[in-house]
């Protein structure tokens, strides 16, 4: 079929699971009850989404996640003192965990180095 140009639908499967999340080392599901849907999105942002989640070392499916949970319809200057304060706190918790496992990687980076500079 030479000549001919093909289209393609790009799909974002999100798998979760209920319990513990598949492919995510076994860590527990801090998300609560997941559930399984399927958006339609283009091709470059699967491979915008490919590419954050291999810079940051976990799955596609936890980035979209964590888009959503960044995507707040109210700003927080109009939540009330209680909301925000919720939000910060969750926000300080995730910063806290990314840094950590960036410490991780850093580490590991350093002593692989090591072993090879000896």
């Amino acid at each position: 079929m030479r000549g001919r140009r093909h289209s393609y639908v790009v799909y974002a499967g999100v798998y979760v699971y209920i319990g513990r999340v598949s492919g995510m080392g076994g860590e527990k599901n801090m998300h609560g009850n997941l559930v399984r849907k399927q958006y339609l999105v283009s091709e470059e942002n699967v491979k915008k989404i490919k590419r954050l989640a291999s810079v940051q070392g976990t799955s596609a499916a936890e980035i979209v996640r964590r888009a959503i949970e960044a995507y707040e319809l109210e700003q927080p200057e109009t939540l009330e003192e209680p909301e925000l304060l919720q939000l910060v706190s969750r926000r300080l918790k995730e910063a806290i965990s990314s840094t950590r496992r960036a410490n991780r990687k850093v580490s590991r980076a350093l002593e692989t180095l090591n072993r090879e500079a000896s």
